[in-house]
């Protein structure tokens, strides 16, 4: 089965980069690989702006969609080199066979739980696109209906709460989706409890209004503590009393295509990052707070995160992709709502210009480069060495809190010490030469554990000590991971 892939800058209908994977059995990953290098010259040119990437399943047959295990590992190969951007699976509506996969209930199970494990952003229903050879020429029509896919997905990832415990409320007749949400508690509004924990979403067909209207209700009388997402087959308008729960704040509305859209919506609603306790792996350090830089650490409803690199993509291709790679990883289990902005190629002097453009409060800072204990962190371009205060000068007309600082570079203790002294929460760093292929397993602890839990100190800590465990159970020892904070 082939996989048209299609990259796309945001906002911009015409693609940047467009091939298809004629074997996905053997992925092409020069091609990759050339896309990874592509994305780190033009942040060089300042020409980098978000992406989005977009697997289109060539499906001619049910076989074809079934096939979960060779979308998974074009997905993980997306992943890897395309520098932490959206990576959407699109799957065309008139060739979704939905009759003959109904007997595949099973395997679908399995297709929905592998997109989510590799960390697809989202599953994307999508009107037919005029046949291939114009999704494979870029026509601006095939494009607009991915975009519009991705929109949609935005607007309906918006109600989405990290580390929640989300119920599912559907027509007891819907037989189908109940079987392929079977891992998680659904109900029917025969067999809602009286009292439900947790938070509920209740999935609403193009039913009547009496039924769309009784069913919320009967959502809200169970469910009276938590959150309430109701979903809405697009582009099918709520009742006037759905409307009058969602203006008084009591509901929140979303809208999906069709059953793709739903079933991996409840996946995203739910959990990625580990919670369990580990013992003391890594070094804890508390510093005085010396000149405060930055404000106490706000925990807000939405998370936000900055992702620099100074790796050049010329003199410096392995790190440089190794830095891509480690991106991808450990955005692969931030929140999908999460605000982050990515940036292969940063200076002190454009660093303040990426903050402005992100805005504030900052959750997560992760810096990927070259360290030096006595001359701070290489900049990009020039490769030249700058100081821990110069780094810290960047953040000078910030005037906000920031919950995490990661650098992701060897001997860089000096710089994440004097940014705890400057009030970041939690700083981490590495006391010795480390390895790029070994950072990622600390820095995806890390950033799953401040985005999903808004910048919580004792949550960092615990995923930092998670992260120094996995590093040694793969021979990565003597590294010196240190995290930082300071006392107010």
């Amino acid at each position: 089965m082939p996989i048209d892939v299609i990259v796309l800058e945001r906002g911009n209908p015409y693609p940047l980069y467009i091939w298809r994977e004629e074997d996905v059995r053997d992925i092409d990953r020069t091609r990759w690989r050339q896309l990874a290098l592509s994305l780190a010259r033009r942040a060089a040119e300042n020409r980098f702006l978000p992406m989005e990437v977009f697997l289109c399943p060539v499906v001619e047959q049910p076989g074809d969609l079934l096939n979960y295990r060779l979308i998974a590992d074009v997905a993980a190969t997306a992943r890897e080199f395309s520098w932490a951007a959206n990576i959407y699976v699109a799957v065309d509506d008139s060739n979704l066979f939905l009759n003959q996969l109904m007997d595949h209930l099973a395997t679908l199970q399995l297709w929905f739980q592998e997109m989510h494990r590799v960390g697809v952003t989202d599953v994307l229903q999508v009107n037919a696109w005029s046949g291939e050879k114009r999704i494979q020429e870029g026509h601006p029509e095939a494009m607009s209906h991915l975009q519009a896919g991705a929109d949609r997905s935005i607007m309906r990832q918006r109600g989405v709460r990290p580390n929640a415990s989300w119920k599912c409320l559907l027509r007891k007749e819907d037989a189908v989706l109940r079987n392929l949400l079977s891992s998680f508690e659904v109900y029917s509004d025969a067999s809602l409890p009286f009292t439900l924990r947790g938070n509920l979403i209740t999935v609403l067909e193009d039913s009547s209004v009496v039924r769309q209207n009784r069913m919320v209700d009967r959502a809200l009388i169970s469910c009276r503590r938590g959150n309430h997402l109701v979903a809405l087959p697009h582009p099918f308008s709520p009742s006037e009393h759905i409307k009058e729960l969602r203006n008084a704040g009591r509901v929140q509305t979303l809208s999906y295509r069709g059953l793709f859209e739903v079933a991996y919506l409840v996946h995203l609603l739910n959990p990625r990052v580990e919670t369990g306790d580990v013992r003391e792996r890594g070094k804890e350090k508390s510093v005085t707070l010396s000149e405060p830089l930055f404000k106490p650490v706000q925990h807000t409803i939405m998370s936000s995160m900055l992702l620099t690199s100074t790796f050049d993509p010329d003199t410096d291709e392995l790190n440089c992709l190794l830095a891509a790679r480690e991106a991808g990883h450990c955005t692969r289990r931030k929140p999908a709502h999460t605000e982050y902005l990515v940036h292969p190629s940063v200076t002190c002097q454009n660093l303040p210009d990426l903050i402005e453009r992100l805005g504030a409060p900052l959750t997560v800072w992760l810096h990927l480069g070259h360290g030096d204990a006595r001359e701070g962190l290489a900049e990009s371009q020039a490769s030249e060495f700058r100081s821990p205060r110069r780094w810290l000068e960047s953040f000078s007309a910030y005037g906000n809190s920031l919950a995490l600082a990661v650098f992701s570079a060897c001997e860089s203790t000096s710089v994440a010490r004097r940014f705890a002294q400057a009030g970041v929460g939690v700083t981490v760093g590495f006391e010795k030469e480390v390895p790029s292929e070994a950072c990622e397993f600390l820095t995806a602890e890390l950033v799953g554990a401040a985005l999903n839990f808004n910048g919580d100190p004792k949550a960092i800590l615990k995923a930092f000590h998670r992260g120094c465990a996995k590093l040694k159970a793969r021979g990565f020892k003597g590294l010196g991971p240190t995290a930082f904070y300071s006392k107010r």
